[in-house]
């Protein structure tokens, strides 16, 4: 064979061992799932859920923000993403952004712009406050300690009455809720609460196995690892013929 036909050899196997290393891990990733998949049963696949954080956020079983909390005397109330928590337990959906917490006693008040919610010590909603019954567009919540809650508006400063029916206007002093580092436990029992149970194990290893993990172009590669499968079979054949002619 003359060096032109050696260089064209060369180059045929050098992209036939390419595209064997490249189709190789794909390869060995579908076959591996695909024998897990295929006991799901026996080795208690549907059973078993991933809580990994980076797999949940890969998921988008994430907060888009990061937690927002407030020391309510010996608690925590903590907003994510429109869900607020006491200590970790979810205690209301669909919140506005927040503007702070307090407690007065057995009670817990919570404000956003434009509704204040009320607690109880185990997280048992009580009441949500919208407009209608507020002074006006919420800007700060405080409280008079030993005394009563307050609201700082555009309006004023208001100060609730004992039963939260009414707020009258008032100059008291007050300590404003501010947002404050949350303690990691409290952290990891609200990030917990928010993503659930996890990820079932199976869907994730099938969502490995059909490439979906990847996202929309994920399947696509797998069908690409499968052309190569093929075309390393077809110039696998052809690289033989040549070497055994040349014998």
């Amino acid at each position: 064979m003359n060096r032109d036909g050696n260089r064209r050899r060369y180059r045929a196997l050098s992209w036939h061992r390419r595209l064997g290393l490249t189709a190789l891990v794909l390869i060995a990733l579908i076959a591996a799932t695909g024998l897990l998949l295929n006991h799901t049963e026996t080795l208690g696949l549907d059973r078993s859920v991933v809580t990994n954080e980076w797999i949940l956020d890969w998921y988008g079983v994430a907060p888009d923000s990061d937690p927002v909390g407030f020391a309510t005397g010996g608690g925590w109330v903590t907003w994510v993403d429109g869900h607020l928590f006491l200590d970790g337990q979810q205690v209301a959906e669909d919140v506005g952004e927040a503007k702070g917490a307090v407690a007065m006693g057995e009670i817990v008040a919570f404000a956003t712009d434009s509704e204040v919610l009320l607690f109880t010590g185990e997280g048992e909603l009580i009441e949500r406050m919208g407009m209608e019954s507020l002074p006006g567009t919420v800007s700060a919540i405080g409280h008079n300690p030993g005394k009563f809650i307050m609201l700082q508006t555009a309006a004023g400063r208001f100060r609730s009455d004992g039963e939260f029916v009414s707020w009258e206007a008032a100059d008291n002093e007050a300590e404003w809720s501010r947002p404050a580092p949350l303690p990691e436990p409290i952290r990891e029992r609200v990030l917990t609460a928010y993503r659930g149970q996890g990820l079932p194990l199976g869907r994730v290893l099938l969502d490995i196995h059909s490439g979906r993990i990847l996202g929309s172009f994920g399947p696509y590669l797998m069908d690409a690892a499968a052309v190569c499968l093929v075309i390393l079979g077809i110039t696998g054949v052809i690289n033989w013929i040549r070497g055994f002619r040349l014998r």
